[in-house]
C-alpha cells in the first residue's frame, strides 16, 4: 500500500527530473533483480555462465542511466525461460555477460540523435518492439529503416533545435528527458513517429519528418520527443502501481489513434498529451505562431476527449487518478 507522501512524491504529469532520478532507479533495481533471480534458475543449465553473471551483476549501479541492451536482454532471458528456450537463455546470458564486462551496460551521459545502423541494440529492439507496433488504418506495419544521409542530416539539426527549444521553455521536461532517455536514433519509414518500450527502458526512436511534415521544423521533434519522453516517464511510475485496473477489458475511440484503444492505452495518451500542450502552450507564449498555436490547439482538443474517455470509464488507482488529476492541472496551468 502506497503511503500518501508517496503519492504525492512520485505520481505527477508534472515534468520532475528528481523524481525522474527515483523513479528509473526503482526501474532499474527492479530489472537487476529479475536478472538476478533468471540467473539463478539458468543456472541448473548454464552453471558457468551463472556463476560469472552473480560476480558481475553487482558492479552495475542501480542509480546509473543504464543501457537499454540491458533490458532488451532481460526481456530475452524471461522469454526464454517461460519457453523452456535453453539455447536463447545462453545466448543472452552471453550477451549480458558482454555488455557488463565491456561496459555497454551504461547509457552516455549526453543524449544523440543517431542513425537506425543495425546493431545488436537496434536489431533485437525492432525484433521485439517494431513488429508488436499496431498496423495503421490500411492494415500496413510499420516500416523502420536508417535515413538516407541527407534527411538524417536535417532531421538531426532539427533535432538539437527542438531540444534547445525544449531547454529554454520547459528545463523541468527537458532535465527529465536527461534521466530517462538512454539512446536515440533516428529512422525513416511509414506510419509510426516514435517508439518507446519497457523493454528497452530509456530507448528512443523518431522517425524523420516526411516532406508535408518539413513546415514544422524543430517543432516536430519537439512535440515527438516530448510524447516520447513522457511514455517513458510513465512507463516508470507503472512499475510502483498499476494506476489502471481495467485497462484492457475495453476500447474506446481513441484521442491519437483512428481506431478503437484500450483503457490502458489511452491513459498514455492523455498524460502524453497534457505535457505536450504544456510545451506548446510555453512556445506559443514566448514565440507567437500560427503553426504553433495551431498544433497546440489540436493537442488540446485531443486531451480533452482523452481526459473525458479516462474519468468516464477507467477504474484509477490512488495514484492513477492522482496523476490524472494532476494532468487536467496541467492543462489548465498551461493554457489559463
Amino acid at each position: 500500500m502506497l503511503t500518501k507522501p508517496e503519492i504525492e512524491n512520485l505520481f505527477s504529469a508534472v515534468p520532475d527530473a528528481s523524481r525522474s532520478a527515483v523513479l528509473r532507479t526503482r526501474m532499474n533495481e527492479q530489472l537487476l533483480s529479475d536478472l538476478a533471480k533468471y540467473t539463478t534458475i539458468a543456472a541448473k543449465v548454464f552453471p558457468v555462465a551463472a556463476e560469472r553473471v552473480e560476480a558481475i551483476l553487482p558492479v552495475v549501479d542501480p542509480t546509473a542511466k543504464l543501457s537499454p541492451l540491458l533490458y532488451v536482454i532481460h526481456h530475452d532471458v524471461r522469454n526464454g525461460l517461460q519457453n523452456q528456450n535453453a539455447p536463447a537463455v545462453g545466448s543472452a546470458l552471453s550477451r549480458l555477460i558482454g555488455a557488463i564486462e565491456k561496459g555497454s551496460g551504461s547509457a552516455p551521459s549526453r543524449l544523440t540523435a543517431g542513425n537506425i545502423v543495425g546493431d545488436a541494440l537496434d536489431g533485437s529492439l525492432i525484433e521485439t518492439i517494431v513488429r508488436e507496433l499496431p498496423a495503421d488504418g490500411d492494415g500496413q506495419l510499420a516500416q523502420v529503416l536508417p535515413a538516407r544521409s541527407a534527411e538524417y542530416r536535417r532531421a538531426r539539426r532539427w533535432f538539437e533545435e527542438g531540444l534547445t527549444v525544449m531547454q529554454d521553455v520547459d528545463p523541468e521536461l527537458f532535465g527529465e528527458l536527461g534521466q530517462y532517455g538512454a539512446e536515440l536514433r533516428l529512422f525513416t519509414g511509414t506510419h509510426a513517429r516514435g517508439v518507446t518500450s519497457v523493454k528497452a527502458f530509456g530507448q528512443i526512436l523518431l522517425r524523420v519528418p516526411d516532406e508535408s511534415e518539413y513546415e514544422q521544423g524543430p517543432l516536430y521533434f519537439l512535440d515527438h520527443i516530448t510524447h516520447e519522453t513522457s511514455h517513458l516517464a510513465l512507463h516508470s511510475m507503472m512499475n510502483v502501481d498499476r494506476l489502471i485496473s481495467n485497462g484492457f477489458t475495453s476500447v474506446h475511440d481513441a484521442p491519437i489513434r483512428k481506431d478503437k484503444r484500450p483503457l490502458y492505452g489511452i491513459y498514455h495518451a492523455t498524460f502524453v498529451l497534457s505535457r505536450i500542450v504544456r510545451v506548446l502552450a510555453r512556445v506559443a507564449k514566448q514565440v507567437p505562431s500560427e503553426r504553433c498555436d495551431r498544433l497546440r490547439d489540436i493537442q488540446l482538443e485531443r486531451f480533452r476527449k482523452g481526459h473525458a474517455t479516462v474519468m468516464g470509464n477507467a477504474e484509477l488507482t490512488v495514484a492513477g487518478r492522482a496523476v490524472m488529476d494532476s494532468c487536467a492541472r496541467l492543462v489548465e496551468d498551461a493554457i489559463g
